[in-house]
């Protein structure tokens, strides 16, 4: 069980050193939110529905405008990518019995494998991790 230890580890730390060295350039928007017809839909019901992961940087003029992921997730893992984002985060609000965060959508723009695995490798080394404890 030690080695599911250290691969994840691995991953983990290169997932993380990856999105603080990592700053994408070439930030075109492929459909704008100003055109209509932008939908990024999120929700859960115990785990399981479209969750955002990564916040990835930009050259953008707004230091706080970053590159999300749409997943499809189960059990808050993320499964299928859905869509990318060029977003900012707006707040929290209290919806229903938990808080909700609402961001500013600029448009959608193209994926890039690199940030699509880097999502995967954060989320999966942390669950690898936690399961390789569990059982030791």
């Amino acid at each position: 069980m030690m080695w599911i230890f250290g691969i994840s580890t691995f991953l983990f730390v290169f997932s993380a050193l990856y999105r603080l060295i990592h700053v994408r350039n070439d930030v075109r928007i492929t459909k704008s939110a100003k055109e209509g017809g932008l939908d990024m839909s999120l929700g859960t019901l115990n785990g399981c529905g479209t969750s955002v992961f990564g916040s990835f940087s930009t050259n953008h003029p707004d230091p706080n405008v970053r590159v999300y992921y749409v997943f499809l997730s189960i059990l808050f893992i993320p499964i299928l990518p859905i869509g990318c984002f060029l977003a900012r985060k707006g707040g929290k609000s209290v919806a229903g019995m938990g808080l909700e965060t609402q961001y500013n959508i600029y448009g959608q723009i193209h994926w890039r494998l690199a940030e699509v695995i880097s999502c995967y490798w954060l989320v999966w080394a942390i669950c690898a991790v936690t399961t390789s404890l569990y059982l030791e």
